[in-house]
């Protein structure tokens, strides 16, 4: 948790990208995409945030 509340004091959600298959890749066993949403609403409960870090996703991949 405070992880990702560092990450958003220094760069703010207009920076960040949330990667859902990076933690479990080669190890889906032990983890899922589900569990990795969930960790992402508990981290960042803020809905603004979730919105801003979405939509940078997509520029990233889509562009403007």
């Amino acid at each position: 948790v405070e992880y990702a509340q560092d990450l958003l004091k220094r760069f703010g959600p207009e920076k960040l990208l949330w990667g859902s298959d990076a933690p479990f890749v080669g190890h889906e066993q032990v983890a899922s995409y589900a569990m990795a949403i969930e960790r992402f609403r508990q981290l960042l409960p803020d809905l603004a945030t979730h919105r801003a870090i979405g939509e940078n996703g997509y520029r990233f991949y889509f562009g403007e």
